[in-house]
Order: C-alpha cells, then structure tokens, then sequence
C-alpha cells in the first residue's frame, strides 16, 4: 500500500491496505493500516470513508495520535470543524508541542468565523469587552496550554 500511495496511485493503496487488514494480527497494526487507508481515501477524495477508518483505528488504540490527527483530517474537509478541532487536539495532547497539529488547530479557528462580529462559530463566540469597541473570544472547548489560537 505504502508504494501505490508514493506513487499517488490512492484507489490502488486503499485496496492493499484493505487486503493487509484481512491477514492483520494485531490491534497495533491494525490500526497502523487503518491510518494509511484513512489518509488515501482522503486523498482519493473521500473524506466519509477516511474518518470512518480513523473511527475505526482509534476503537483500536485510543492513544493513537496519529488516528486522531487522520480523523481531523477528515472532519476537516467534511467542514465539521468542532470534531475536527477535538480531534486535533487529543492529537496533540499524545504528540505534545507538534507543530503541524498546532498549525492545523489553528486553521480550524481562522476558517470558523463568527457569522456576525458579535455572533458564533462552532468553536468560539466572540463577545463585547466594556471598553469601547473592545471585543474578546471566548472558546467553547478546551484548547490545550501553549496553542496560538489567532494570529494577524
């Protein structure tokens, strides 16, 4: 699987992936497939069936970051951005301080603008300060220590 996905031939990967997962042993590297099926079907352009296989990874080891990452992916380009941004950030919680993920955190927070100034995202509101003018967001989820959450 992993030559046809170099190869950007993505249907191709996702059949192999499919037919290791039939011979697989164990959760472990199950769940290592499951990713690599996960990330083709995304490229092949089809976000559903990836985060079912990122689903499916982590109902296999849920310490797996790179599942987590994998379904953030997927929620991303479904536009789900609050499953996008959770997952994002279990990702980061087992691979602390990883810049892409932060990156990609990040993105999700710029893409999901408030549909008026003083409306609501699904992931933050923005709210008037008492000084003239003055707005502040506040988060709707947690959003791990140390995250940039906006920058100009």
């Amino acid at each position: 699987g992993n030559a046809a996905f170099k190869a950007g031939d993505y249907k191709q990967a996702v059949e192999l992936y499919s037919e290791a997962l039939k011979v697989s042993t164990s959760d472990a590297t199950s769940a290592v497939l499951l990713c690599n099926r996960s990330i083709a079907h995304l490229k092949d352009k089809d976000a559903t069936q990836a985060r079912a296989d990122a689903e499916q990874a982590l109902t296999l080891d849920t310490e797996n970051a790179k599942a987590y990452f994998r379904l953030g992916d997927a929620c991303t380009e479904l536009a789900d951005w609050l499953s996008a941004f959770t997952a994002y950030q279990r990702s980061l919680q087992r691979q602390p301080g990883d810049k892409q993920t932060m990156e990609k955190l990040c993105a999700i927070l710029k893409a999901t603008p408030p549909v008026t100034g003083d409306g609501d995202s699904p992931l933050y509101e923005i709210r008037k300060s008492k000084e003239k003018g003055g707005r502040y967001m506040v988060a709707k989820c947690d959003i791990p220590a140390g995250t940039v959450v906006l920058t100009d």
